[in-house]
């Protein structure tokens, strides 16, 4: 048989081209995995994404840097709220639920947040977490100081509360437990009162003034309000679409110290 010169140089060519492209694709292999065997894992894996095994969070950047979620009819994540307890509870349930049948907005269980926008992580530690801070915390109350208003949609008119020495303790050790709120704005404990969006001139000359006529009526219920667990809820989305996940109640041990030096031995280890 008789080859020709021409077939025979063309499948050199072919030869030789693969060759190289098999030398050159074992040779990006090799130099990957040695670049990534001598990088530390966090500053080749988006930062966004990165715990480290103690969970303590890095600051995160995300594409919602600058999203105030109170000033939004949305909110976001997760939230641990201090329900009021007993015949207050029913006292400010009416009070809200009767301005909202009147404002046509939305009735939502009366609360007191200790952290809210839990985005961070899956709702099972959250649980957990919030388990270990209810064995930190003893019931406590908040007193009520004034009504205020915001150009906010969860935060429209709200009930300011007295920033006693126990009520800056709870929100300092969930803080702790949930290392990722201390970076958050300074505590400003409140009860809100009124869901949406109405005019400066309306909130200041009609809606404070009917709401703290109610309450000083229903007085002394309202003055001060006694809270003995937290509730965890799914505040993500629409307030209507907002659920319960659970109730845990505040089971830690009093002490004769005060409440900045007790237990720091349990707050080291939930850091």
């Amino acid at each position: 048989m008789r080859y020709s010169t021409s077939s025979a140089s063309s499948a050199f060519r072919q030869c030789s081209t693969r060759l190289i492209h098999n030398i050159n694709t074992t040779l990006l292999f090799f130099w990957t995995f040695a670049l990534l065997q001598a990088t530390p894992a966090h500053s080749y894996l988006p930062k966004v994404y990165y715990l480290d095994m103690d969970l303590q969070l890095d600051t995160m950047t995300t594409a919602t840097e600058g999203f105030d979620p109170y000033k939004s009819s949305r909110f976001v994540g997760y939230s641990l709220w201090m329900v009021p307890s007993g015949a207050t509870l029913n006292v400010y349930d009416d009070i809200v639920g009767a301005t909202a049948l009147e404002l046509d907005t939305f009735h939502f269980l009366p609360h007191i947040t200790l952290v809210a926008a839990l985005t961070q992580r899956p709702v099972e530690e959250i649980v957990e977490r919030t388990r270990h801070l209810a064995s930190l915390l003893t019931p406590y109350e908040f007193e009520l100081d004034d009504l205020s208003q915001k150009d906010a949609y969860f935060q429209c008119v709200f009930a300011t509360m007295k920033k006693t020495q126990q009520v800056i303790h709870a929100n300092q050790v969930a803080r702790q437990v949930f290392v990722e709120k201390q970076e958050d704005a300074p505590y400003m404990p409140h009860l809100s009162m009124v869901y949406g969006d109405f005019s400066s001139e309306r909130k200041t000359n009609d809606l404070i003034p009917h709401l703290r006529e109610q309450l000083h009526a229903r007085a002394p219920e309202t003055l001060t309000i006694p809270v003995d667990a937290i509730e965890i809820w799914c505040t993500e989305g629409d307030v209507k679409d907002w659920y319960f996940v659970e109730r845990v109640n505040l089971n830690g041990v009093k002490t004769l110290e005060g409440p900045e030096d007790a237990n720091n031995d349990h707050l080291e280890r939930a850091q």
